[in-house]
């Protein structure tokens, strides 16, 4: 687990998002789990939100539904988050 507020920028997919262009954006993430996250994305996962559990929880991500096959490929078992049309994955690294 990182320290707590220390994040590291990582390179992300976005479409279809009404507030930024689709493409390739720079954005922030907590440190400890930022590796994973490009990873994902570096392989075709469009991440829509993260978060390393900041000691009270397991690290995990929210992808869009379109990202599903990949997240399979990669060994990751998406799971519906709440009421929404966005998916919900346990990041699989050792973040620590």
């Amino acid at each position: 687990m990182c320290k707590w507020g220390t994040r590291k920028p990582v390179n992300v997919i976005r479409r279809a998002n009404p507030s930024v262009e689709d493409g390739w954006h720079r954005v922030m993430v907590d440190s400890c789990i930022a590796d994973e996250i490009q990873m994902l994305n570096d392989n075709g996962v469009i991440t829509l939100n993260s978060c390393c559990g900041h000691g009270k929880g397991e690290p995990n991500c929210l992808v869009a539904e379109e990202s599903v096959s990949k997240c399979l490929e990669l060994g990751y078992e998406p799971k519906r988050y709440k009421h929404t049309d966005m998916l919900q994955i346990k990041l699989l690294k050792d973040n620590k």
